[in-house]
């Protein structure tokens, strides 16, 4: 971006690559403290929608969310004064609050940001009816309005991911560096554990308000 000073530049670059790459629609944008330096948008909504996108249009963030959560636990652990620390294991942070079974009971914070936290993923779900009936519960449950009931589905969530019977093979159900979306909820439920807040109510404090983001948000 910091090849084009204007934003006719951004957006004559931006028209030219749609026609080169055949993009649907996509917007660019860079700033400075709290000011837009430039801005461009190209294309429509959706392939259904030909509506074209708008200056206010918001965005799913996707993955990006990760990198947001991992900026979140960094602010809290800096200013935490060392109760809660990269270090930190779950059995540490939820203490007696709910059992913890080996190995999840040596996890680290940093392990399960680093995918190390011996955290199922999506595949070992699918491989047992009782994985899978339990995942569609949770994604039954999973809303949008109401932070507290989001927090407290994480807590039951993560105390069923760390009590799960490894089995005869633990590098089966329980291997060290896969690849796992949980992995994530797990984490969350240990800063609002340390805090007591609910993610939304951190990010807004520690993230979104910060950088004059409100109408930005994670997904439950």
């Amino acid at each position: 971006l910091a090849t084009f000073g204007q934003n006719d530049e951004l957006q004559a670059f931006m028209d030219q690559a749609q026609e080169d790459y055949k993009m649907l629609g996509m917007t660019i944008g860079a700033f400075k403290g709290n000011e837009w330096t430039m801005r461009g948008r190209i294309g429509v909504r959706h392939a259904d929608d030909p509506t074209p996108i708008g200056e206010d249009d918001k965005f799913y963030l996707s993955d990006a969310g990760r990198s947001i959560t991992a900026m979140l636990a960094a602010r809290i652990v800096e200013q935490s004064e060392g109760r809660i620390t990269w270090l930190s294991t779950i059995a540490d942070v939820f203490g007696e609050s709910i059992t913890v079974l080996s190995p999840f009971t040596e996890a680290t914070l940093l392990d399960l940001f680093l995918h190390s936290g011996h955290i199922l993923d999506f595949e070992q779900v699918m491989m047992t009816e009782e994985l899978m009936e339990w995942y569609d519960q949770v994604w039954a449950a999973s809303q949008w309005d109401m932070p507290e009931e989001n927090m407290q589905q994480r807590m039951e969530m993560t105390e069923f991911i760390v009590n799960m019977d490894c089995g005869d093979d633990p590098e089966e159900m329980c291997a060290e560096g896969r690849y796992s979306k949980f992995t994530y909820t797990v984490a969350v439920a240990m800063l609002e554990k340390f805090t007591g807040k609910s993610f939304d109510v951190l990010l807004n404090e520690q993230v979104f308000g910060p950088l004059n983001a409100p109408d930005c948000g994670l997904g439950p």
